[in-house]
């Protein structure tokens, strides 16, 4: 925001705020010249010389901060404007009332009362000026805090984000060179699934959101390269409601917990299991992702989260607050199911 006379001068130049302090002057003047009333008549000379006397104070505190801001302090500069500020609303009515300048120097009546009115008019204005700086300067810090912490939970965010993404790459590229002396044709159809795989998960590495049907293309990419390594050791299905595809999600929110599914219920079983994903509208607005694994296995019974699963927690919780959950837990059957609720956002 503009000053006139740098950061410590009493008026911005802000239209709205000047006019602002001088209708808050002229009430002030009115008042006090319904009470100069009491004592000394009439009312509408009263009321001009209490506005002139406090309109020219709010002009030599804008005027005059911006000329001696560099000279002396602030508070000498409020004492001196003051003083003239009342010298020249004191000139100005005289001369406005009879033609003569000085009329209300040599008037006694006049003088004593209008200078204590002068000082008490000018000592409001300049209150209640201090008291709008102190509550603009908490606000601006009250917004930049909020800023700062905004720009901290995004690069927060981005840092989680990219240590689940690459997560299921290492993975496979472990698998890989496991393979490729063993078994050369299956390392090859693995490392081209990996390639259609790469080729549409990492266009999604910048974005905030992704459509769900996205993110499920990507999670079948996932599956296949799963089963060149794991073949009839696993099994999927999915049931997503066709109306739900076009809903945004966080990406990888799907392939991180079917990920965590085969890494700690598949791999372990000797005889493998199957995949389920489930995915539902909730009452509410929340978008529900279920994934279930048939083995019964689970990643930790202590309560302890694995790294897919504690990154994937803090993304959410750092996007969403308390509006996202996850959890893992035993269902029947000897099954496992990992839950994720998010806002449902549709695409507009």
């Amino acid at each position: 925001m503009s000053r006139i006379g740098g950061s410590d001068s009493f008026l911005p130049l802000n239209t709205r705020r000047v006019v602002w302090m001088f209708l808050i002057t002229v009430g002030g003047s009115s008042a006090i010249a319904g009470v100069i009333t009491f004592f000394v008549n009439p009312f509408w000379s009263n009321l001009l010389v209490s506005n002139c006397m406090g309109l020219s104070i709010c002009v030599t505190q804008l005027v005059g901060g911006a000329l001696t801001r560099s000279w002396v302090g602030v508070e000498v500069r409020v004492v001196v404007l003051l003083f003239l500020g009342v010298l020249f609303g004191l000139l100005v009515a005289g001369t406005a009332l009879t033609l003569d300048p000085f009329y209300f120097f040599v008037e006694a009546r006049y003088t004593g009362v209008i200078g204590v009115v002068a000082g008490s008019l000018a000592l409001l204005v300049l209150a209640v000026h201090r008291y709008a700086e102190t509550i603009r300067s908490v606000q601006a810090a009250t917004v930049a805090k909020a800023e700062l912490e905004r720009l901290r939970a995004e690069a927060e965010l981005k840092s989680i984000q990219t240590r689940v993404e690459p997560h299921f790459l290492f993975n496979t590229l472990a698998n890989v060179s496991a393979l490729v002396e063993s078994e050369s044709d299956r390392a090859k159809e693995l490392l081209q699934k990996l390639t259609v795989f790469l080729d549409d998960a990492l266009s999604f590495t910048s974005q905030d959101s992704i459509l769900l049907a996205d993110e499920m293309n990507v999670v079948q990419r996932y599956l296949e390269i799963q089963d060149v390594r794991l073949g009839a050791r696993l099994n999927w299905e999915t049931h997503v409601p066709s109306r739900l595809l076009h809903a945004h999600v966080t990406p990888l929110v799907v392939q991180s917990l079917v990920e965590n599914a085969i890494k700690h219920g598949i791999e372990p079983a000797h005889e493998g299991g199957t995949i389920e994903i489930f995915i539902t509208e909730e009452p509410q607005g929340h978008l529900a992702i279920r994934v279930v694994n048939s083995t019964g296995n689970v990643q930790s019974t202590s309560g302890r989260q694995g790294t897919g699963i504690a990154n994937l927690s803090s993304l959410l919780a750092l996007k969403y607050e308390s509006q996202a959950a996850i959890s893992l837990n035993h269902i029947g059957c000897n099954k496992v199911e990992a839950l994720v609720r998010l806002p449902l956002v549709e695409a507009t």
